[in-house]
């Protein structure tokens, strides 16, 4: 049989149900209280509720038989929800199917499905009695300011093992977190072990809807969800895109990040605001060396196939990282004996060319059509905001398309318009990266100058034009986005900014020419991105987004090859003459 460990594997029927099929009235529960009798026979004497989530009520009871106690176990009660829908509980009796096959000595077996007279089908799980990590975690003296890596490896690399082992078996956890590992007495060690997966662990958190179909342009929901927990999710799987392996490495590697740092780096609520989060999120742990925060970035990353090939893989890294690398006692600060970090050294600051001034226009003609640029002069100027923001220095001077390319500019130079909203005025969209740099490449044959999407650095700079703030000037005036739009509109309707762009922001979101990450934590002069990753920078908001997503410091990403109606680009040309 072919190996799935690392094949995406589809969204099962239990993902995809909606809020109010996982939303249940708790009153259906009222019955149940501690000595209630439970099962066909009766044969369940329930003990206390030790939890309750998106697809029912978890208890945990005595297994009665010939009117002695057996054996203590864990009954997951499906709501009435979940057992009315026949796809749903299809789907539990298939992972059901497949997870009683993962015998590991690092997984908490489940042991049954019964039925109940009342309640119908429910799930018997083994009890482990030690404890959650959660729960060991909070015992540890100083816990607070994070532990050392070597009493956090000896219990998350055996736990890694088990998630290599039932993604072997292609079968996902999707709820890794420290409530769902426990310590299981044998002998005199407490072994760890995975408890909860494969079945209470959805997809979709319990109050995100269809909507939730990018990371930076979801609907601003709430999510509070005990089946997939957002801050342990890996972004695609809070996108609800497809998954592997990868995903429970991301959740593995939140639960380190928490062990190591002290805390997590943000708390469960806002989905809009954990998403944003962890695009930005950078490991920092003072108990971990440079080389390991910088392994734990990787299994961190927001794209799957940065991340390590197996969850074994990532720990064994992260350990000889470790290992090899230079500690140090908090960040910033050098252990003594090593060698002292190289200040870094700014770029001299060019002066403009006095003859050319900001948004000075050249108009190129191509196949009778007119491309109206704008100067956009070298200079510095402070990217990002809050504790993103660093001083960046663009060494050259670039000519930059005044508008976002039209359809007509389009099917001039690729033939064909794949825009979901037509008009030959409106900015082309449903376009991918990888079409955009094709339709430079031909632009580039035709016209003198090479065109290129701009770098982020010089569509922020060219947005922000001289500006500081969030915008360029008065948001409803200058952009086209969700209060004022149900689609796009002709570019250089509303005010330019500065230098005479136009729709810099809201209309569509516009391709950059890096791959996304994080941003250098110093200053820099001509950043292009990082050398690696999956995912393009895009920038600038759309016609169906919040005036958060259209600030001029906000950054979101997509994978090359993705398209949607909201999604266009605009072009630059590097100046003839560099330095002036």
């Amino acid at each position: 049989m072919k190996n799935e460990s690392m094949n995406d594997l589809s969204q099962s029927t239990l993902d995809t149900l909606l809020p109010e099929d996982v939303n249940y009235d708790p009153g259906q529960f009222e019955t149940l209280k501690p000595g209630y009798l439970f099962g066909e026979f009766q044969n369940y004497r329930l003990e206390k509720k030790i939890g309750e989530g998106g697809m029912g009520q978890t208890w945990l009871a005595m297994k009665v038989s010939g009117g002695e106690d057996v054996q203590q176990v864990v009954c997951k009660i499906l709501s009435d929800r979940i057992r009315e829908n026949a796809g749903a509980m299809s789907e539990v009796q298939r992972v059901f199917d497949l997870t009683k096959k993962a015998f590991h000595q690092n997984i908490c077996p489940l042991l049954g499905i019964e039925t109940d007279r009342v309640f119908g089908k429910f799930l018997i799980m083994a009890y482990i009695e030690n404890g959650t990590l959660a729960d060991w975690f909070e015992k540890q003296e100083g816990h607070e300011n994070g532990l050392k890596l070597e009493s956090v490896l000896p219990i998350l690399s055996p736990i890694a093992g088990a998630l290599d082992f039932i993604h072997e078996l292609g079968i996902l956890h999707r709820d890794v977190k420290p409530q769902n590992i426990m310590f299981q007495k044998i002998g005199r060690r407490d072994v760890p072990c995975l408890i909860d997966f494969g079945i209470a662990a959805r997809i979709r958190p319990e109050n995100a809807t269809q909507a939730t179909v990018s990371l930076s342009r979801t609907a601003d929901t709430m999510a509070n969800s005990s089946s997939g927990t957002p801050v342990y999710m890996a972004p695609e799987q809070m996108q609800t895109h497809r998954q592997n392996g990868r995903a429970d490495q991301y959740a593995l590697a939140m639960v380190l990040y928490e062990l190591t740092h002290g805390k997590l780096p943000f708390r469960n609520g806002n989905l809009m605001e954990i998403a944003f989060a962890k695009m930005q999120l950078r490991a920092a742990s003072p108990h971990l060396t440079d080389a390991a925060n910088a392994a734990l970035d990787r299994a961190l990353s927001i794209f799957p196939d940065a991340r390590f090939s197996t969850c074994t893989e990532f720990l064994e890294t992260l350990e000889k990282a470790q290992n090899a690398g230079i500690s140090v006692s908090k960040p910033d600060v050098l252990v003594k004996g090593s060698a002292p970090k190289p200040e870094p050294v700014p770029a001299p600051k060019p002066e403009p060319n006095p003859e050319r001034k900001p948004g000075d226009l050249m108009v190129k003609t191509v196949d009778g059509i007119e491309y109206a640029f704008r100067w956009c002069p070298p200079g510095t100027f402070m990217m990002g905001d809050g504790k993103e923001a660093h001083e960046v220095t663009l060494t050259h001077g670039f000519w930059m398309l005044e508008t976002q390319v039209t359809q007509k500019m389009w099917k001039s130079v690729m033939r064909g318009n794949p825009s979901r909203f037509p008009g030959e005025q409106n900015p082309v969209e449903c376009v991918s990266w990888d079409d955009c740099q094709e339709f430079c490449r031909v632009l580039s044959s035709k016209i003198s100058g090479k065109v290129d999407l701009p770098t982020e650095a010089q569509w922020e700079y060219a947005c922000r034009a001289g500006t500081t703030g969030d915008y360029a000037g008065e948001l409803g005036k200058m952009a086209w986005y969700d209060a004022n739009s149900r689609s796009t509109h002709p570019v250089g309707q509303k005010q330019p900014n500065a230098w005479g762009l136009y729709d810099m922001h809201g209309n569509v979101w516009e391709w950059c020419e890096d791959r996304f990450g994080p941003y250098s934590p110093s200053s820099v002069s001509d950043p292009c991105g990082p050398n690696r990753g999956s995912g393009r920078v895009i920038r600038g908001g759309g016609w169906d987004d919040d005036a958060e997503d259209c600030r001029s410091a906000y950054r979101s990403g997509d994978t090359a090859d993705y398209r949607c109606s909201d999604l266009g680009f605009r072009i630059v040309l590097a100046d003839p003459a560099p330095g002036n």
